[in-house]
């Protein structure tokens, strides 16, 4: 999306045909945001659509000032100063009377009195003309903070709060699926073996059982919220955050569901409870725990298809840990803050054993990791129907002004080779 701001100096620039130029594009792009228009771009014409609307306030104050000047030019009240030479042709010259005497009468006026009435004014509390003016001296509840808020600019933008990596999603193989449920066959075991054989000699048996069925059910991830009328025409931006902020919500849960599931009720079976995966323990996040991964992965590498090891999963407290492991020569292992290595400017990175990529998630608890080979080893099933966002009424919505929000997306984990995963203990 190419789309250069302005500013609110470059708006009293234009003339009033490339204002109303500036205008319509801005106000197109936000009613029909192309497709590729990122969340940044999108704000930068949010903001400049306040400034196009403080400029318009701005321009239409200096039309009606130019109007009433106009007319007080034409037919305002005024005195004779003056009379032309000739009698024959009696013109004047007006000025304009802006006495204080003359503003205190045309206030009077205003309040229907006249010169002959007597008035007085009661419980006036008059004040020097070097005390300061504050908002406490605004009688009116309609104007108390007037000068806070006309001293105050107003950006309506929503600082978002902590937003945690999504990283699990990613990990795993994908596949989209119409049914309920997704079933799949695990080889059964191998009984007996092939040897050598003498002439005439008896052959050796071997037997293959028949496959297992393993059937992992469709689970559903849910939310639902409501909005008025009101904030629905009034404050889009607003409800355009509710909206991101609920779709995030999902996804956290999506990725906690994956990783820890227990597999009870409605819940996924995350790859730590998946049954027959391997399991492993070490006394902390040190060069024996780093040491230990390669004999790991060489045990995923034979208990499955020859599936290579792609992901250490860790806790984001325990990938600080690591980050500051060193070694017996005072060296950063993972190569420490600047990446320097014995005197070299090496850039260690978060890759262990050539092909074991660090990926740290606050979805893990510290103390747990998983060493696995993700892409190969298990399979993220979605619903075709994808992440589903709906609204509609509910109950007594209509009647009340109210409208709802729902999302909701349906997956399943199948966790189909689980020798290809290791839990790790640490601690």
């Amino acid at each position: 999306m190419d789309f250069t701001t302005m500013d609110a100096r470059a708006y009293r620039g234009l003339n009033a045909e490339q204002f109303e130029e500036r205008r319509s594009l801005v106000l197109s792009l936000a009613q029909e945001p192309p497709a590729d228009a990122t969340m940044e771009r999108m704000d930068a014409i949010d903001s400049e659509i306040t400034i196009i609307t403080d400029e318009m306030e701005r321009r239409n104050k200096l039309a009606e000032a130019r109007n009433q000047k106009a007319v007080e030019v034409v037919g305002g009240a005024g005195k004779v100063v003056g009379k032309a030479a000739d009698p024959a042709t009696p013109q004047v010259r007006v000025k304009k009377d802006n006495s204080l005497g003359r503003r205190v009468w045309d206030q009077l006026q205003e309040r229907s009195y006249s010169r002959g009435e007597r008035f007085q004014l009661g419980n006036v509390a008059f004040r020097a003309a070097t005390d300061p003016q504050a908002d406490s001296q605004l009688g009116d509840a309609k104007t108390l903070g007037y000068y806070a808020d006309e001293l105050t600019m107003t950006d309506t933008r929503i600082r978002e709060g902590y937003r945690r990596p999504l990283t699990i999603w990613d990990l795993f193989n994908h596949e989209s699926t119409e049914k309920d449920a997704v079933a799949y066959y695990v080889e059964g075991a191998f009984e007996g073996s092939a040897g050598m054989t003498a002439e005439l000699g008896a052959f050796k048996q071997i037997h293959v059982a028949a496959p297992e069925r393993k059937t992992e059910s469709l689970k559903k991830v849910t939310a639902i919220w409501k909005q008025s009328d009101e904030i629905l025409t009034d404050a889009p931006r607003f409800v355009s955050h509710v909206n991101s902020r609920a779709a995030y919500n999902l996804d956290t849960v999506v990725e906690d569901q994956l990783v820890m599931g227990d597999g009870t009720g409605d819940n996924l079976t995350g790859i730590t409870n998946a049954s027959g995966i391997l399991t492993a323990t070490a006394s902390a996040y040190d060069l024996a725990f780093i040491e230990s991964l390669l004999a790991k992965k060489t045990a995923i590498r034979k208990a499955t298809p020859n599936f290579n090891v792609d992901t250490l999963l860790v806790a984001d407290e325990d990938y600080d840990t690591m980050q500051t492991l060193k070694n017996s020569s005072d060296q950063y292992v993972l190569g420490g803050p600047v990446g320097i290595v014995y005197g070299n400017n090496v850039t260690v990175g978060d890759v262990l054993w050539r092909t074991i990529r660090i990926v740290p998630t606050p979805a893990l608890t510290s103390g747990t990791s998983i060493l696995g080979a993700f892409k190969a080893g298990a399979t993220i099933y979605e619903h075709v129907t994808g992440r589903r966002f709906d609204t509609g009424y509910d109950g007594d919505d209509f009647s009340h002004g109210r409208v709802s929000f729902r999302a909701y997306q349906r997956l399943a984990l199948a966790v189909e080779y689980p020798a290809a995963f290791c839990k790790y203990t640490v601690g």
